[in-house]
């Protein structure tokens, strides 16, 4: 895939660029989590090379799921502190999102300064890529530059209707994302996968499943698909299935059989201890998979010619949950083939034990990681192809 890449040649003092980033990280009690750097520091290099250059860069991110309303503990002022020492410097901010006072400071900032819009979804009008905000947001900047590959599948104002008002280029961090993404996965292919929601994977367990020779499935998901398929748990009610996610499930389960490896064994949030699978009941609840599982998972991935991985096998907010994620992340970095790794709480482990840089390929995105090699349509790359 062939991107636009702005021509730094057309970067002139003063000139506005207004960037879309993926500044979309955990905000505890005002303060952004440690698991959030990664990236937030994603993003920096660039930024702070065209503030080199002279230009104005005013950066446009989503923060949580505020619903199109204003939340203030959603506000990305939460950012500006976290981000203004990543890039040596200062960081504006607005009251609102391109409205006046967002306008005046990007006619008014001076040269080689950085500002740092409101919540773009404080506005319904952005997830409904509406062309009335487009125009809106391209009032702040001269040159629209797309660094938010994590975003990319979302067909949204700030990343799809935007580029009908501004010259559109693609990011340096965006186009790595696409050059390595593109990279052929060799086979045998093990896709890994975690999280909560059995919802944000369906899709892709389907397509992508289909490419893979062994799917391995840890989280939240396989606490559903094996509920769904044995029939003995009694699911924790943000776990529990809608009716379309259990019609899902089976159609996986049946599909796929051949090549779903779901835990054998898990750990109890109860005792903090291993259990087989068929010896669950009703009232358990599984916080993570158990060392046999953890076992039989590594032998697969380092077996593997590539490897992708996605969402964490267990709840890692708790000590006891946290030996899966890491047995899988031992596993990749012993592979001996390719091994890619994406998704906010997977870079999260990645930073807090320093591995990343041992895989092949870390990405910022979870789910358009997954869209994007599962070969489904990505609206905000689109406009940007030459």
């Amino acid at each position: 895939m062939n991107l636009k890449k702005l021509p730094l040649g057309s970067v002139k003092k003063g000139t506005r660029i207004l960037m879309r980033v993926d500044l979309n990280v955990p905000i505890h009690g005002g303060k952004v989590s440690r698991g959030a750097l990664p990236r937030l520091k994603a993003v920096a290099p660039e930024i702070i090379e065209l503030t080199k250059r002279g230009a104005r860069v005013i950066l446009a991110t989503h923060l949580g799921r505020p619903d199109g309303r204003k939340v203030t503990s959603l506000s990305t002022h939460h950012l500006a502190r976290p981000m203004a020492s990543l890039v040596g410097q200062g960081i504006l901010t607005s009251h609102d999102i391109a409205g006046p006072d967002a306008r005046k400071i990007s006619h008014e900032m001076q040269p080689g300064r950085i500002f740092l819009t409101e919540n773009l979804r404080f506005d319904p009008r952005e997830e409904k890529n509406a062309r009335s905000f487009a125009k809106e947001l391209a009032l702040l900047g001269d040159i629209y530059v797309n660094d938010a590959f994590s975003v990319s599948h979302r067909k949204h104002a700030s990343v799809c209707a935007i580029t009908k008002y501004l010259p559109s280029y693609a990011g340096e961090l965006l186009n790595e994302e696409v050059t390595q993404l593109e990279k052929s996965l060799a086979h045998p292919f093990v896709l890994v996968l975690g999280g909560v929601k059995l919802e944000t994977k369906m899709g892709f367990l389907q397509s992508l499943g289909r490419e893979a020779d062994s799917i391995l499935i840890g989280g939240g998901i396989g606490v559903v698909l094996e509920a769904i398929r044995s029939d003995r748990l009694k699911l924790a009610e943000h776990l529990k299935p809608t009716s379309q996610e259990l019609r899902a499930g089976k159609k996986i389960l049946r599909s796929l059989s051949n090549k779903l490896i779901l835990p054998s064994d898990v750990i109890l949030k109860s005792d903090g201890k291993a259990s087989n699978v068929h010896e669950l009941t009703m009232g358990d609840v599984i916080v993570d998979i158990g060392p046999k599982s953890q076992r039989a998972f590594q032998k697969i991935i380092e077996s593997s010619a590539s490897a992708v991985w996605n969402g964490p096998m267990g709840m890692l907010e708790d000590s006891r949950a946290r030996l899966g994620t890491q047995a899988i992340l031992r596993a990749l970095v012993h592979a001996k083939g390719r091994t890619i790794a994406g998704g906010g709480d997977t870079l999260q482990m990645l930073d807090e034990t320093g591995l990343g840089k041992k895989l092949s390929f870390v990405s910022t995105g979870g789910g358009a990681m997954l869209a994007f090699l599962a070969g489904e349509p990505m609206p905000g790359l689109k406009p940007l192809i030459k």
